[in-house]
């Protein structure tokens, strides 16, 4: 499994062994796209001001199944 950023590879995940602990993606499951606003989890307020602001997705590639 591959993961590109702007067609940057950025990472590759192959393990050896293909079990459930090693390998879950044989089952179905989601993808999420989040985008999370402010820091260090419940801190300090976001300015308002900066809104409003786009959170913009081109395109989610998924290849290789079955």
């Amino acid at each position: 499994m591959s993961f590109y950023i702007d067609n940057n590879l950025v990472y590759t995940f192959s393990p050896e062994i293909k079990n459930e602990k090693t390998w879950p993606f044989d089952k179905p499951f989601y993808i999420i796209l989040n985008l999370a606003i402010g820091g260090n989890f419940g801190g300090p307020e976001v300015d308002d001001s900066i809104f409003p602001q786009e959170f913009i997705i081109d395109y989610v590639k998924v290849s290789g199944l079955n």
